[in-house]
């Protein structure tokens, strides 16, 4: 998954925690519990004539007086574009119309350069007058200190992306997924966020990826070492690979038979994760693994495998 699609999705799930983390003085005028996400904002107006889909979009009622709907608009940028305010001012001018209602843009850069919690302005100016400025929320979390963002699990796994005093990448690493694995968020939160903590801390070499493992068998608590079992086997397989693996050969053998192949090593890394953490895999298990044939089902058998706390919360049991 790219990187910014990863940050659309944990953004919608985490909106009200980013708002306030970040913007507390509008995010307290918001009533976060009356948060809803517009289906995909497609515009097609633009002058270029090119389509564009604005990130995240929601309605959000303000608490002060009679409540009233507003838009909060976020754009999520993984590189630094020189056109990037113009299209903020684009998406805002165009969100305006099509809704009739304010909008509250915000940007997310994951690229330093930003200086961290700010506003940015694009302005025009037309035979020296100015005919526009607009202001826009922005953050850039490369330019904050990871050791301000540590105080629940989706800041700590932020602050992956930020610089540290802590120079030891993998004692970093297991502190902050120890942070969100014994957290009381839902299996599928915590698995959102390792899954951006990995992406934002990668190992660097083996090295780094041994002593992590060390330091997981000696200090970590069994809600880590459940996690770890199957992030390690993603590490050395690769659950993406598996199935771009299977659609290059699917170029020579047809796409169907190669589309197969990729979902077939998805199985497979399902079942090692499985009798990893319960035992040889019965023949109804292997069944019910070779009933499961989209790609959205394997990953949501893989959640289960991770979180299950006994064999039967898989769904890989017998009848």
């Amino acid at each position: 998954m790219q990187l910014d699609q990863l940050f659309k999705e944990t953004l919608r799930e985490f909106f009200g925690d980013f708002l306030t983390r970040f913007f507390p003085e509008q995010a307290a005028r918001l009533d976060l519990a009356t948060i809803r996400f517009l289906d995909k904002e497609t515009f097609t107006d633009f002058p270029e004539g090119s389509s564009r889909d604005a990130d995240l979009v929601a309605e959000v009622r303000t608490r002060e007086g009679a409540p009233e709907l507003v838009l909060v608009h976020v754009e999520v940028q993984q590189q630094r574009r020189a056109d990037f305010r113009f299209r903020m001012w684009q998406y805002y001018a165009l969100l305006r119309l099509r809704h009739g209602v304010p909008v509250l843009p915000v940007a997310l850069y994951l690229t330093p350069g930003v200086g961290g919690i700010t506003t940015e302005v694009y302005e025009e100016e037309t035979l020296g007058l100015r005919t526009l400025r607009y202001r826009y929320l922005a953050v850039g979390l490369p330019d904050l200190s990871a050791e301000e963002f540590q105080e629940t699990p989706f800041e700590a796994a932020l602050s992956a992306a930020m610089p540290s005093r802590e120079a030891n990448r993998a004692r970093r690493k297991f502190r902050i997924l120890q942070t969100i694995a014994v957290s009381e968020l839902n299996d599928a939160h915590k698995t959102l966020l390792a899954t951006v903590l990995e992406t934002l801390l990668p190992f660097q070499n083996q090295t780094e990826q041994t002593e992590f493992q060390t330091i997981v068998a000696v200090e970590g608590r069994q809600e880590v070492k459940t996690m770890t079992t199957v992030y390690d086997l993603y590490q050395q397989r690769g659950w993406e690979s598996g199935m771009e693996r299977g659609l290059e050969q699917g170029l020579e053998q047809g796409l169907e038979k190669g589309l197969e192949k990729g979902l077939q090593a998805q199985r497979n890394l399902i079942l090692e994760a499985l009798e990893l953490r319960f035992g040889p895999a019965s023949a109804a298990a292997r069944e019910k693994l070779a009933q499961l044939k989209t790609d959205e089902e394997l990953r949501d058998a893989l959640r289960r495998v991770i979180t299950a706390a006994t064999l039967a919360e898989t769904g890989l049991t017998g009848a």
